[in-house]
């Protein structure tokens, strides 16, 4: 019979074994001083949504955001991270019995508020951990020094505390495996020497020290340590000093360089295209001035490039590295001063998604070119002074385009009827041009659109059902300012339910549109010289009670205003320049307005903020024109029988006066007339006698 034999680290192996699975089977496959420990974990927190009600039982590696070793059954990961909103995230302050879990490795309590609660000390002891994530967690005081015990720690997050400072940062150094450190947030302000205990970090892969009130640095690191350094951030910083003085562009690892906000003047160095490998590049937001260095044609890497709201000079287009055509997706060179013309090769750049080279001065056309970058999402050239035609958008080959503007240039012709391919578009905006001619109905077809403005322009023409057709997504509609009949019928039932609706100096009318009567969501509703007649419909009001800017100025809308008018959330009205008739209304939020200028030009109208005042019988103004009226017709009346008597009264004495033979025969007709009136008065009265008498005999 042949005997087997073991080796001893064999037979050690497979005992360690069997007890591993006995415990298991008989303790529940949880380490019992770990369970309490972490129940004692779950008691400090506030939990009234019940993230932690699988905590019970005794196995606590089945419990939800544990994690076990299946070698040893010790917990080794504690996953708490709120994926959810705020009001569904833990709370409390954070238990010291978590110093018990000695052999965790991993700690995520991201996006939980502990309500400014300090950092335990007591995490020091945690002396396996590699990962440990606070951040968004709002811890507050500053980071205890006991994580400079974490000599095994690969990944730390404290990003975005809240009232988070850290005055000295002598503890890092011992860090020294460290490869991600995100201190984004945390107050750095009080430590002067951050430079040199970062360069101490060798195996620093990511460093983000974002919003830290960092004010100083240094122009170069003697024995920089951060050869691996691939990802810096250090924007929303306020350097105040020149890019070029800086130590990290000896750095030549990087390949995300973040400098945005970050207070950095002057010219960008040829240092910069040291950064072979640099890949990401955001200078945006600062001082920069001068021309873009000859070296960036080394950036043969450069995917993303952001330099907007800067003064750089001259035609950066054409700095662009030729070798990174094939790579570059995103450019952003807004608001920077940049001149020249758009290159006839910009088709060149396939990769390209995002393009934002608006509020420039550029000049000239755009290249038809430009129509075939079928990777491009958003295009915004907007604020310029390009001229000539929109053709390159209607070659209906941008079928990925969700984001249009060309608004503010000098584009002419007319919207190209190929614009109806460009399926993918939601935010569409060429108002602030001079394009000309119909809006093609194909318009109508782009399901996805929630912005549409065309406004400013010189359209003319019907618009019509057809070109609302499929716009079922349509938030923000602007037509104004153009030549455009809107003919859409009283029963239409538009689509879209917009949030604003600009229509100002379109044909709307003669009757009030019926149709506004289904955006019951509008917030800004323009209906200005839109050639409106007659009253306000009954449901007028009712429909916009939530509106906060309405105007419906310089029409031929009349009747009464409402005695009370409820719009809590009205910021501008103006309903000047219509025959609106009556008392102003009152109403708590119409007070806080107090702007007569929004009830002008309605003779009508009476009562604050106007001057006119109210008659006590009858309201409005025509009440008082009518009395007013009433005494002038009086008077006017009395004014003439006066004047016309004395008129004719001084033609018969002058007549008298200067002709003599008129004068005689005046009196001697009145004598005559005296004559007969006296002799039938006597008679009358002797006949009058004689009747009396003969009653009495």
């Amino acid at each position: 019979m042949r005997t087997l034999l073991l080796h001893p680290h064999k037979v050690t192996a497979i005992i360690l074994m069997i007890l591993v699975h006995a415990r298991a089977i008989l303790g529940g496959g949880c380490v019992s001083t770990e369970r309490e420990a972490l129940l004692s974990f779950k008691d400090s927190f506030c939990d009234p949504f019940g993230r932690l009600s699988s905590w019970h039982g005794e196995d606590c590696c089945s419990w939800k955001g544990v994690g076990c070793s299946n070698r040893t059954g010790h917990v080794v990961k504690l996953d708490l991270r709120s994926e959810d909103s705020d009001a569904i995230s833990l709370g409390g302050e954070m238990s010291s019995s978590i110093s018990s879990l000695h052999h965790l490795r991993y700690l995520d309590l991201s996006f939980n508020n502990f309500n400014s609660a300090r950092i335990p000390s007591s995490l020091g002891t945690l002396k396996k951990l590699r990962y440990l994530n606070f951040s968004d967690v709002c811890f507050g005081g500053n980071i205890p020094p006991q994580l400079g015990n974490l000599s095994r720690l690969q990944y730390l997050d404290l990003s975005n505390g809240c009232s988070q400072s850290e005055p000295d940062l002598s503890w890092l150094p011992r860090l020294s495996l460290l490869r991600s450190l995100d201190l984004s947030g945390v107050n750095l302000s009080l430590v002067g020497d951050w430079v040199h205990r970062v360069n101490m970090l060798p195996s620093l892969n990511v460093l983000s020290l974002s919003l830290c009130g960092l004010d100083n640095t240094i122009s170069t690191v003697s024995d920089s340590n951060l050869t691996h350094l691939e990802i810096l951030d250090l924007s929303c910083n306020t350097f105040n000093s020149l890019l070029q003085h800086n130590w990290f562009w000896e750095v030549t690892t990087i390949k995300e360089l973040v400098l945005s906000g970050s207070g950095l003047s002057g010219p960008i160095p040829d240092a910069l295209g040291n950064m072979s490998s640099l890949e990401a590049l955001y200078l945006d937001t600062n001082y920069i001035q001068g021309i873009m260095p000859p070296t960036l044609e080394n950036l043969c890497n450069l995917q993303r490039m952001d330099l907007h709201s800067n003064n750089i000079n001259g035609d950066i287009m054409a700095r662009l590295p030729n070798c990174s055509w094939s790579k570059l997706h995103k450019l952003d060179l807004h608001a920077a001063n940049l001149t020249g013309q758009l290159p006839v090769w910009i088709g060149n750049l396939t990769a390209l998604s995002y393009l934002d080279i608006s509020q420039n001065m550029l000049v000239g056309y755009i290249p038809l070119g430009l129509g075939n970058m079928t990777s491009l999402n958003y295009l915004d050239i907007s604020q310029n002074m390009l001229v000539g035609g929109l053709l390159p958008f209607g070659q209906g080959n941008m079928t990925n385009l969700s984001h249009l503007d060309l608004s503010q240039n000098k584009l002419v012709g007319g919207l190209p009827l190929g614009i109806r391919n460009l399926t993918s578009l939601s935010h569409l905006d060429i108002s602030r041009n001079m394009l000309v001619g119909s809006v093609p109905k194909g318009i109508g077809a782009l399901s996805n659109l929630t912005h549409l403005s065309i406004g400013l322009n010189n359209f003319s023409g019907v618009i019509s059902e057809e070109h609302f057709a499929s716009l079922v997504n349509l938030k923000y509609l602007n037509l104004s300012q153009n030549s455009l009949k809107l003919y859409l019928g009283e029963d239409w039932v538009p689509p879209f339910r917009l949030t604003e609706g600009y229509f100002g100096s379109c044909d709307m009318g003669p009757q009030f549109p019926a149709w506004i009567r289904w955006q019951t969501e509008i917030q800004t509703l323009d209906l200005s010289n839109t050639n409106i007649y007659g009253h306000l419909p009954l449901w007028f009001w009712i429909v916009f009670y939530n509106t906060s800017r309405l105007y419906l100025s310089r029409n031929k809308l009349s009747g009464d205003l409402p005695t009370k008018l409820q719009l809590p959330l009205m910021k501008e009205m103006d309903l000047s320049y219509n025959n609106f008739s009556g008392r102003i209304p009152s109403g708590q939020q119409l007070q806080t307005l107090n702007n007569q200028y929004m009830y002008i030009g309605n003779p009508g109208l009476c009562g604050p903020p106007l001057l006119n005042n109210c008659s006590t019988n009858k309201t409005g103004l025509y009440v008082h024109q009518e009395h007013e009226g009433t005494i002038y017709d009086k008077l006017f009346f009395y004014l003439s029988i006066s004047g016309g008597y004395l008129v004719g009264l001084w033609t018969v004495l002058c007549a008298l006066l200067f002709k003599k033979t008129w004068r005689i025969a005046y009196f001697w007709h009145f004598d005559q007339l005296y004559d007969k009136i006296y002799v039938q008065a006597a008679l009358s009265k002797a006949a009058i006698i004689r009747k009396f008498r003969n009653e009495e005999s």
